[in-house]
């Protein structure tokens, strides 16, 4: 498929080398299980798009997040090569749903580097459900 990951304490990196159509749940993209477990406090996720142009994202790029427990208190920062796209709280909630706008992430698109970072803080350890979590990112 084009993609690759790099796991890391605290943070989870993935790389496009193509940028694949509609919805890609996170077990396909490489993962060994089929839920990740991460420790209270922060955590990162970065999207590493290299090649990135205009026109190539989908009309509401997507992320939807499913933890297996249901009362989650998490804050999420969202940067598109270093300028904030997106920041939300929720509160005793088990799924997170990103709506991203397309034309601010269009906006900053780079020649040499085009990076998605999310900023993570949950409030205890939490059990990341990768089978139902996905990214729409690209064009179908």
């Amino acid at each position: 498929m084009g993609i690759y990951l790099d796991i890391e304490v605290g943070e989870i990196t993935i790389f496009f080398d193509e940028k694949p159509k509609g919805v890609i749940y996170f077990e396909e993209l490489g993962f060994e299980e089929n839920t990740l477990h991460l420790h209270e406090g922060f955590s990162r996720i970065i999207f590493d798009f290299q090649k990135l142009k205009k026109g190539d994202l989908y009309s509401v790029p997507t992320m939807e997040f499913v933890f297996n427990e249901s009362d989650i208190n998490s804050h999420w920062i969202c940067e598109f090569n270093e300028n904030k796209i997106f920041e939300s709280e929720h509160k005793h909630s088990g799924k997170v749903v990103i709506l991203l706008h397309r034309k601010e992430i269009e906006e900053h698109i780079q020649h040499h580097e085009n990076k998605l970072k999310l900023h993570i803080e949950f409030s205890d350890e939490i059990t990341w459900n990768l089978k139902d979590s996905f990214i729409h990112f690209f064009k179908d």
